[in-house]
């Protein structure tokens, strides 16, 4: 039977055995493997401009995601401030009616309703 062995040199091993009896021999026999050559100036040229054109490409990428994960951002920020109620949800008329109903005059002067009238009124002045 002949087996064909690649050893970590790059040679070909191969045996051919042969039995008589109780005694085996092997005869070995070496074929050097051709490995590419990696020196060629050319193919240093190509390689070294297919890892610059990696290199582009990985950067774009990267931009890209960075705009991404602004934009996500951007919307996150938007949907927090929507959620949160402010004196902006409410316009001029209906502030004057929460003024009216919580004006201190008409809550025997307590000092949370004095407050609250300051707050709407320095409010609807901006």
């Amino acid at each position: 039977m002949d087996d064909i062995f690649y050893s970590s040199t790059g040679a070909t091993l191969g045996t051919g055995s042969s039995t008589s009896g109780a005694t085996a021999t092997a005869n070995v026999t070496f074929r050097p493997v051709e490995t590419p050559r990696i020196a060629d100036p050319d193919n240093i040229r190509k390689l070294k401009h297919q890892i610059t054109k990696l290199e582009n490409e990985l950067t774009l990428e990267r931009n890209e995601n960075t705009s991404l994960l602004s934009k996500i951002n951007d919307l996150e920020q938007k949907v927090t401030k929507q959620n949160q109620v402010g004196i902006d949800v409410f316009n001029d008329k209906e502030l004057k009616i929460i003024l009216s109903k919580i004006h201190p005059d008409k809550n025997q002067n307590k000092p949370s309703y004095n407050e609250l009238t300051k707050k709407i009124n320095l409010w609807r002045s901006k």
